[in-house]
């Protein structure tokens, strides 16, 4: 009996969600939640994935979602490749188009290569109607990479 409830507990604690940034006058995530990271800096290892739900409202009909990740370290910003940029494909339990109204869940999986050096990084995350370019919802969080 003790399992189940650790294992309810685990489950439970990987749903909370994370504290993250409001990009500047762009829509916000309804929520955000990055696996095994409650508040910021959220620790991610070198060779690891960062995994992250993030809901959003549809505030008008979308045909086509892309995922736009930018990364700052040391004051430098660039566009972080993502294996698959197309958000639609990405969406849990809904799909494109997106009606205005309807609520959706989009999943990130962002590869940390090992590569990367142990810094502090601040990463945004935009979802783009790629139709008119507009930013449907954008948040920020600071990462550290670990070993």
């Amino acid at each position: 009996m003790s399992l189940r409830l650790l294992i309810v507990a685990l489950l439970a604690a990987s749903a909370i969600a994370t504290t993250h940034n409001e990009c500047e006058n762009k829509p916000a995530p309804d929520d955000v939640r990055v696996e095994n990271c409650s508040e910021q800096p959220c620790s991610i290892l070198q060779g690891s994935d960062v995994i992250a739900e993030v809901d959003i409202v549809a505030q008008k009909n979308i045909k086509n979602l892309e995922a736009r990740v930018r990364a700052t370290v040391f004051g430098l910003t660039v566009n972080y490749p993502l294996p698959e940029p197309d958000a639609c494909k990405s969406l849990v339990d809904s799909s494109c188009p997106l009606e205005k109204g309807d609520v959706a869940t989009y999943k990130l999986v962002m590869p940390i290569s090992e590569a990367i050096p142990q810094v502090s990084v601040n990463v945004e995350l935009s979802l783009v109607d790629t139709d008119s370019e507009e930013v449907v919802s954008c948040f920020n969080i600071d990462l550290k990479v670990t070993k």
